[in-house]
């Protein structure tokens, strides 16, 4: 294997690497109750548990961020 073709491949896995060091923000905003579309609507129970479950992680400042949600790829 040749000096060149060692540094193609060795320099883009540690650029991979040191790019861990850079923390995303993962901090939520602070919840206003008054702006949930839910307390807005009366939504009835039954849709209120559906749009808590499915939609709230990534459509709300409630998001819960998985474990992988800290390695960076680009």
């Amino acid at each position: 294997m040749t000096i060149k073709r060692k540094l193609i491949t060795i320099i883009p896995i540690g650029i991979i690497a040191l790019i861990q060091f850079i923390a995303i923000d993962t901090s939520n905003p602070e919840i206003n109750a008054n702006n949930d579309c839910l307390n807005l609507t009366n939504a009835p129970k039954e849709i209120e548990n559906i749009l808590k479950h499915s939609c709230y992680d990534g459509h709300s400042n409630q998001t819960k961020y998985p474990w992988y949600s800290k390695v960076v790829v680009s």
